[in-house]
């Protein structure tokens, strides 16, 4: 079997499913992140939060299924509305 692997990067958290080509859930499962507020009325995120939460989600649907990576065929991706992420000169995350 063939597996669709989605991924939504929410407001607090990274959510992770894998669905059978049929389109049945095999299995979900979340990680969270902080969120920051350095001054009232500011909120604030980490990106590299975003992709250790991304990383470890994706790494627990597999270990806890015993689906091989290459059985993943297709990848659907959401993300938050206003995640603006600043980069320097060098692609570095600010």
């Amino acid at each position: 079997m063939r597996y669709v692997l989605g991924l939504d990067l929410g407001t607090s958290s990274l959510k992770a499913v894998l669905l059978g080509e049929d389109g049945a859930v095999v299995a979900g499962t979340s990680r969270g992140y902080p969120i920051q507020a350095p001054r009232p009325g500011w909120a604030e995120q980490d990106p590299s939060d975003w992709w250790d939460a991304c990383r470890a989600a994706i790494g627990a649907l597999l270990d806890d299924t015993g689906i091989a990576a290459d059985r993943v065929v297709a990848l659907a991706v959401g993300g938050q509305m206003h995640g603006t992420v600043l980069l320097d000169a060098a692609g570095a995350l600010l």
